[in-house]
């Protein structure tokens, strides 16, 4: 869903802070997402509210989509300004209205895919919204994450489009050249991203021995706002978010809040994660998430960390983050991010990539791809045939 507000303002007033300040917002912030769904810990916050600007709470929780599961932390707390609270429940309340509007919008695709025998599953935002948070408006989403089995997939953007979506993506040439595992498609205020894997590009993919279709065959039915969807088992759903949340920097605060609400409700069998992980080859990388999510309240075992990754790497991942939070008012890459990201099987290895994938970001920005945007239907139907092959 496109979000009405504009993030401009509240980007500067943030990036205004002095360093302590900021320090002091992230600090309430960070526990403030600890306390939901856990034990009282209004004292502490009674504490970091007197230290921090708490008029910038909303705007932070905002960044980090957790304005709804701040709200409810806060109830009852000493101190904290009723304008505070009012812009915390107004994100909470236009979070509702999407996630009824997405729902709606999801019903009708899966009652499609069922009548066309389609082989998915829907990941993160309507699922978790329903079934892991207190509110379905304490998990802010923006849009509807489908992943498709490839054999699937021209039949499914022909659903689409008979349905009215349209292509985001113009330069089908690119996302060949790449085998770009996502695509996007809108209709009015609703995106679906289209994935028929999680690793975007086909040169990261060989690292990775994922098999989304195997978790495919392994779905389960939830339900969301009254009907019931595909998604994954307990813990395909734990080791997607887990995996899903390094690969994206695991700074997000939503993201770590995802993977502590998925063990506390869902309790998936963790020496499951660990076996299927390292069968997938994607242990490390789970690990840096989970131990990530330690910080607001995930309950993991230290022994599931150390079966997932290589001590050095652990070492190195606390290091780095001692020295530069993962959690951040601002969107721009840090040394923490970059290192979930560039996650491999040890420390050194980690290094090694990261170098490389930093110069790649870098060139990103100073060479731009060729403009291709011709949405030529010639050249989108032989993309969606590659995949479908592969």
């Amino acid at each position: 869903m496109k979000h009405c507000m504009s993030d401009e303002v509240p980007a500067r007033r943030l990036a205004a802070l002095s360093r302590r300040e900021a320090g002091s917002l992230i600090d309430l912030l960070v526990g403030s997402v600890r306390a939901y769904g856990l034990d009282d810990r209004r004292d502490d916050l009674s504490r970091l509210i007197a230290r921090a600007p708490v008029e910038l709470l909303p705007e932070a929780a905002a960044l980090h989509r957790v304005s709804g599961v701040v709200l409810e932390s806060l109830h009852g707390v000493p101190g904290v300004p009723e304008s505070t609270l009012e812009s915390l429940a107004g994100r909470r309340r236009l979070a509702r209205v999407n996630h009824l509007r997405a729902s709606q919008a999801l019903h009708a695709v899966a009652r499609d895919f069922r009548t066309a025998d389609v082989s998915w599953v829907v990941m993160k935002g309507p699922v978790l919204a329903s079934s892991l948070y207190s509110d379905s408006g304490d998990r802010e989403y923006g849009d509807l994450d489908l992943l498709i089995r490839p054999t699937n997939l021209p039949c499914v953007v022909a659903l689409l489009e008979q349905s009215g979506y349209e292509h985001d993506l113009k330069n089908w040439p690119l996302a060949e050249r790449f085998m770009a595992s996502e695509f996007n498609m809108c209709r009015g205020p609703i995106d679906i991203d289209v994935h028929w894997h999680f690793v975007y590009s086909a040169p990261d993919r060989r690292r990775f021995d994922l098999d989304p279709v195997e978790m495919i065959d392994r779905s389960e039915e939830h339900d969301v706002a009254g009907f019931s969807v595909p998604t994954f088992d307990s813990v395909d759903m734990l080791l997607h978010l887990a995996f899903h949340a390094s690969r994206s920097g695991a700074h997000r605060l939503v993201w770590l809040k995802d993977i502590e609400r998925c063990l506390a409700i869902e309790t998936p069998d963790l020496t499951e994660l660990v076996r299927r992980a390292r069968r997938y080859g994607c242990g490390p990388s789970v690990a840096v998430a989970l131990d990530r999510a330690r910080l607001v309240g995930a309950k993991v075992p230290e022994k599931v960390l150390a079966a997932l990754a290589d001590r050095s790497l652990l070492a190195a991942e606390r290091r780095v983050r001692a020295i530069s939070s993962p959690h951040r008012l601002h969107e721009h890459d840090t040394l923490a991010r970059l290192l979930a990201r560039s996650v491999h099987g040890t420390a050194r290895a980690t290094v090694q990539a990261a170098v490389p994938r930093m110069w790649s970001a870098v060139r990103r920005r100073v060479i731009q791809p060729p403009v291709h945007e011709t949405s030529d239907a010639d050249e989108r139907d032989h993309f969606l045939g590659l995949v479908a092959a592969s």
